[in-house]
């Protein structure tokens, strides 16, 4: 036998033997960028879900100031740049400005004024189905993309007990005084909607980075979510 039939020999066993690991480790590599791809995608509608909640929950108890429309001005121009409408974006300087001056509608409590808001339940479902993926993501992204799943636990859990209060509301039995009492623990409760819902979208920026403007071009799986897995939301303003 040759030297080159004995390279051949040897070269082939060694890839026999190494293709199976390197084929598999691929394919992790490739899964590795579709959950992380993914995950991202819904992390960032899930932080304009979540500045949408905050809005909707500060706005009904009057408590629209000029620092939060600071906060809220990227996340709505980084969704405009997605969906292309900048309905949001534009009356963001109006709202602003209004803030500044005082403008005593945006101190308007509506609860006190009867009008309340029927709380809802959030989740993160791509991240729910892909959990025994997790563990192919660096260790502190899935840290503290778990963490934002808890958060979004606590917020439920708020939401469970804002109900209970909306529907006491409706209760005939309650005197001038007990209804007062109800009132004040549903305003409580839209408080700390409103900051749960704040801080999960905070955290899921300090997990993702910053809203950007110029969003690069998704991979063909996140088009995908994007069209068939995007959680509801509703317009922040």
């Amino acid at each position: 036998m040759s030297i080159s039939e004995i390279v051949a020999v040897v070269l082939g066993w060694a890839l026999g033997l190494l293709g199976g690991p390197i084929a598999d480790y691929l394919r992790r590599r490739r899964r590795r960028r579709d959950v992380l791809e993914a995950c991202t995608s819904e992390l960032r509608e899930t932080r304009y879900l979540m500045a949408s909640v905050a809005s909707r929950f500060n706005s009904q108890l009057g408590a629209i100031d000029k620092e939060f429309i600071d906060w809220l001005e990227p996340i709505e121009q980084e969704e405009a740049a997605i969906t292309g409408d900048t309905t949001a974006v534009d009356i963001l300087p109006l709202l602003r400005e209004a803030a500044i001056g005082g403008d005593p509608a945006l101190g308007t409590n509506h609860l006190q004024q009867g009008q309340d808001l029927v709380p809802q339940q959030y989740s993160l479902p791509m991240m729910e189905s892909a959990l025994p993926d997790l563990i192919l993501l660096p260790p502190s992204f899935r840290q503290r993309a778990l963490a934002v799943r808890q958060q979004i636990g606590f917020l439920n859990q708020n939401s469970a007990d804002q109900r209970a209060w909306h529907e006491r509301t409706f209760d005939p039995s309650l005197d001038n005084v007990n209804r007062s009492i109800v009132t004040r623990n549903l305003e409580e409760s839209y408080r700390t909607t409103a900051r749960r819902a704040r801080n999960v979208a905070d955290r899921i920026t300090d997990l993702i980075g910053p809203p950007q403007v110029e969003l690069p071009s998704p991979t063909p799986i996140a088009r995908l979510y994007q069209r068939f897995g995007r959680p509801r939301r509703g317009g922040a303003i």
